[in-house]
């Protein structure tokens, strides 16, 4: 079974954004990740549901499983401030977090300082304030050190996000076709995931690319038009250009 999940204020025939942060499309696979982040802390703060040091959550999941946009609605609901390591790792957190605020730090698992992480927990619990981290790893493939960390991170709620479907990812290319204003029939769509690893592809550098080369070589888009610009199509460099 699939879902279109939005925010509240979503109009499903706005596109005016090509990383539309309202829309998130979910299947069963991935359904219980929405929910959490769309109801973490304030469900679980109002039904008194503890989980040790539950002012923080992890969000893990492979590349392109739709990490960052799941933090990024997170973010829009909580008005939360994104902590770059690189602005902090060297910064006293006492003097950037601040008390009933929001936070979310963005892969710690390349983040080396694991002294440092544990100290931002502390803080943030200690100031009630709220922080999600995400992860391309689960707590045991992060291959920890310190046990306080460890055992810090084996408190809060962890929550896996699957990738998305080929179902699923057929009716989000769909819909970013749609506010490109481009229709293609399902064979070619077919054709597309065939031909890409949506597990390693950014789906958005595709489609843009996709548009852009057909308006550059004046060509309707085909299978034809798909096989012969593959490489093309899957390049960042394109995409990376338009604006």
């Amino acid at each position: 079974m699939q879902y279109l999940l939005f925010n509240n204020n979503t109009n499903y025939n706005s596109c005016d954004s090509d990383d539309n942060q309202d829309f998130f499309f979910t299947s069963d696979n991935n359904k219980h990740a929405y929910i959490w982040i769309k109801n973490w802390p304030d469900f679980y703060i109002k039904n008194n549901i503890n989980f040790g040091f539950n002012n923080s959550l992890l969000l893990y999941g492979n590349k392109n499983s739709g990490k960052s946009h799941l933090s990024k609605i997170w973010q829009n609901i909580n008005n939360a401030t994104t902590l770059h390591w690189q602005d902090v790792k060297n910064r006293n957190p006492r003097y950037i977090i601040k008390p009933n605020s929001y936070y979310v730090i963005e892969d710690i698992d390349n983040i080396q300082n694991e002294e440092k992480i544990m100290h931002i927990m502390n803080i943030v619990n200690e100031l009630n304030s709220y922080l999600l981290f995400t992860s391309k790893k689960s707590i045991p493939e992060m291959q920890l050190k310190l046990p306080d960390l460890i055992s810090r991170l084996n408190s809060i709620p962890v929550i896996e996000l699957p990738y998305p479907d080929e179902n699923s990812i057929i009716e989000i290319i769909k819909y970013k076709l749609k506010c490109k204003q481009l229709k293609l029939d399902d064979d070619l769509i077919l054709l597309i995931i065939n031909l890409f690893d949506y597990h390693n592809t950014n789906i958005d550098n595709i489609i843009k690319n996709i548009d852009y080369l057909s308006l550059q070589y004046s060509s309707n888009i085909n299978r034809t038009f798909i096989k012969n610009h593959i490489n093309e199509i899957i390049s960042k460099d394109i995409s990376s250009n338009i604006t």
